[in-house]
């Protein structure tokens, strides 16, 4: 079973409270501002906290399904990317902003 076919399987709600905004999307359905807090908080949480210097994008984004969490003013606090090789299935690129962590 391929990855879109697993994503329509998957493809559930993560919560039943309307409070909680969490998505999932793949890249095409990102729209640009959430693709741009999403690597915002990658880059700041993974490359500058971490200070791990390398390149964060690359083309795993482009066939992954992107799973995101908006904080009370629509800004992304938390993410994981989550992508097939073969049979297995991985979760990478785990960020939470410092602010929402506790």
């Amino acid at each position: 079973m391929n990855m879109k076919n697993r994503r329509e399987k998957i493809s559930l709600r993560l919560f039943t409270n309307e409070e909680d905004m969490w998505y999932q999307k793949g890249f095409k359905e990102l729209e640009l501002k959430d693709f741009y807090q999403i690597v915002h908080l990658r880059l700041e949480t993974l490359v500058v906290e971490q200070t791990r210097i390398y390149n964060d994008l690359d083309a795993i984004d482009l066939r992954a399904i992107h799973l995101f969490h908006q904080d009370e003013e629509g800004r992304v606090d938390a993410y994981a990317r989550i992508f097939e090789t073969g049979a297995t299935i991985h979760f990478g690129r785990v960020a939470v902003a410092k602010d929402s962590r506790g």
